[in-house]
């Protein structure tokens, strides 16, 4: 499962991602300059996760991690199809960036428990498949972006995140 979760996760959260800058310029005419400086808060998100990790960890357990992450994801790409002004996109990526921390380092954790007798094997392979599908994900999502437009990857990767967390919390057995 972990393995399919990690080709999942490449797809439609590296996928998309790729993106990102893309579409601010796009939609928002930003300069390169500013465009950094809002993608920036999606880091921003990791390091409040990172500030607050022992609290959420111990508030919302690997499962809650796993939906909360997916569901924060999954709202941000979602709320990209509305946000009328770029400055909006800034609360968007960061809420979105602690979501893919709380949701990314869960699934980490777990893949350095795929083997006990070969944990660097299926650590690779784990990581392997999440490139590989980070590869798929960025030219599907190029694909769409070029017929239907960032309106239609944004909800394809929206629903496909959400879809993934509400999958995979079910399928974590608690240690």
């Amino acid at each position: 499962d972990l393995i399919i979760v990690a080709s999942l996760e490449g797809i439609f959260i590296f996928g998309v991602l790729a993106y990102f800058g893309a579409f601010l310029r796009h939609e928002h005419a930003l300069s390169y300059l500013a465009i950094g400086l809002v993608l920036a808060a999606y880091s921003m998100g990791g390091a409040i996760y990172i500030a607050a990790v022992f609290h959420i960890v111990r508030l919302l357990g690997e499962r809650g991690m796993i939906l909360a992450g997916t569901a924060l994801l999954a709202a941000g790409y979602l709320l990209l199809t509305v946000v009328p002004f770029w400055w909006l996109c800034i609360p968007v990526f960061l809420f979105a960036g602690l979501g893919f921390y709380a949701f990314h380092n869960t699934m980490q954790t777990r893949a350095t428990e795929l083997s006990a007798d070969a944990r660097g094997t299926g650590v690779s392979l784990w990581v392997f498949m999440l490139f590989l599908g980070q590869g798929v994900g960025v030219t599907l999502f190029g694909y769409m972006i070029d017929g239907p437009g960032y309106d239609t990857a944004f909800i394809v990767a929206g629903l496909g995140v959400a879809g993934l967390g509400l999958w995979f919390q079910r399928r974590v057995q608690v240690h």
